[in-house]
């Protein structure tokens, strides 16, 4: 699961790095940041290396809904102009 996650996050942050959107990846990294730092210490205490684990896998949901959104808002954006230059 952690590496399908990885491949998908990487082809948005590609798709965005190349639209020159690097908010949408800030605020995705920030986001990440944010729920490891928050959820990892508490799943470590419970589970162990396990809860390292869903800890990393978390965060890494969280960067790809971020830059999914980030993707989204763009694509709309790009659309709403070509509709109303036509």
């Amino acid at each position: 699961g952690y590496y399908i996650l990885s491949f998908i996050s990487l082809n948005q942050y590609i798709a965005l790095r190349s639209l020159e959107i690097t908010h949408g990846i800030f605020t995705g990294r920030v986001l990440a940041t944010i729920i490891s730092c928050s959820l990892a210490y508490p799943l470590i205490q419970w589970w162990g290396t396990l809860g390292a684990i869903v800890a990393a896998i978390l965060s890494l949901v969280g960067l790809v809904a971020a830059l999914a959104y980030a993707y989204r808002r763009a694509m709309a954006k790009t659309n709403e102009r070509s509709a109303s230059a036509a």
